[in-house]
C-alpha cells in the first residue's frame, strides 16, 4: 500500500501527512542457505583444528631427541672421546709421577703403587724412607765440660720401619717459656754421626743409633728443646 500511495500516509493523532518511506530502516537481506557440501567441509575443518596439539614446541623437541638417538655412530663417538680423555689423564699422571718420583716416594701410602709403576716403566726408585717410623728413645742436653758457652746434645734413635732407610735430617729447636723459638738448626747425617756417610748407608730396623752434637748455648731464655726428623 505504501508503494501505491508513493509512501504518503496520515498520522492518526495529529492528522499530519508525511512520507513513510523516509522513516523505514534498511534491513539487509538474509544470505541464502549454504549448500550441504559446504557445511560438511566447515565441520571437518573445525574438527581438524581441535585435533592439533597445543604443545607443539615440546613435540618438536621430542622429535629432535629421537633423531639424535637414531643418528648412527653417536654413542660410539662419545665412547671414543671418553676413552681418549681417560688415556690423556693417565698419561699426564704418569708424566707427573716420573718427574716427581723422589717427592712422591716419601709418602708410604704411595710407595707400593710407585713400585709397580717403575716395574712397568723401567724407572729407578729412590731410597725408601718413612721418617715417622724413626723413634727418639732418649735425649740429653747439658753444658759442655770443656768449652765455655757450648752445649752437648746426646740422643738415641731407632728405625721402627720394617725396611732399612736413609738417615734423616735432624732438627733441634730451643724455645722460651712461652714456646717461642729461641734457636733452631738442622743437621745432616754426617754432622750428627761424626763420620762420612756413603750413599748406601742405611738405618737398619730395630738397631738403636747414638747421636752426639756440640752446639752453641742459646742462653738462659732457652728453657725447652725439641727434636724433629726430616
Amino acid at each position: 500500500m505504501l508503494t501505491q500511495a508513493e509512501g504518503m500516509v496520515r498520522c492518526g493523532e495529529c492528522e499530519h501527512v508525511f512520507n513513510a518511506m523516509d522513516t523505514l530502516l534498511a534491513v539487509p537481506p538474509e544470505p541464502p542457505p549454504a549448500p550441504p557440501e559446504q557445511i560438511a567441509l566447515d565441520e571437518a575443518a573445525r574438527e581438524d583444528a581441535d585435533a592439533l596439539p597445543r604443545d607443539v614446541p615440546s613435540l618438536i623437541a621430542e622429535d629432535l631427541h629421537a633423531t639424535r638417538r637414531k643418528r648412527p655412530g653417536g654413542g660410539g663417538a662419545r665412547l671414543a672421546w671418553g676413552l681418549a680423555s681417560l688415556l690423556l689423564i693417565a698419561a699426564l699422571a704418569a708424566q707427573y709421577a716420573w718427574y716427581e718420583l723422589d717427592t712422591l716416594y716419601r709418602y708410604p701410602s704411595l710407595q707400593s703403587g710407585l713400585e709397580r709403576f717403575c716395574d712397568l716403566a723401567g724407572c729407578e726408585l729412590p731410597q725408601r724412607r718413612d721418617v715417622s717410623r724413626i723413634e727418639l728413645l732418649s735425649r740429653h742436653v747439658y753444658s759442655h765440660p770443656n768449652i765455655e758457652g757450648a752445649l752437648v746434645i746426646t740422643s738415641t734413635v731407632v728405625n721402627n720401619a720394617p725396611f732399612p732407610q736413609p738417615y734423616p735430617v735432624l732438627g733441634i729447636r730451643f724455645s722460651d717459656l712461652r714456646g717461642q723459638p729461641v734457636a733452631e738448626r738442622r743437621f745432616l747425617p754426617h754432622e750428627y754421626l761424626g763420620a762420612p756417610v756413603t750413599a748406601d748407608l742405611r738405618m737398619e730396623p730395630g738397631n738403636p743409633v747414638t747421636i752426639n752434637l756440640e752446639v752453641v748455648d742459646p742462653g738462659d731464655k732457652a728453657l725447652s728443646f725439641q727434636f724433629d726428623f726430616f
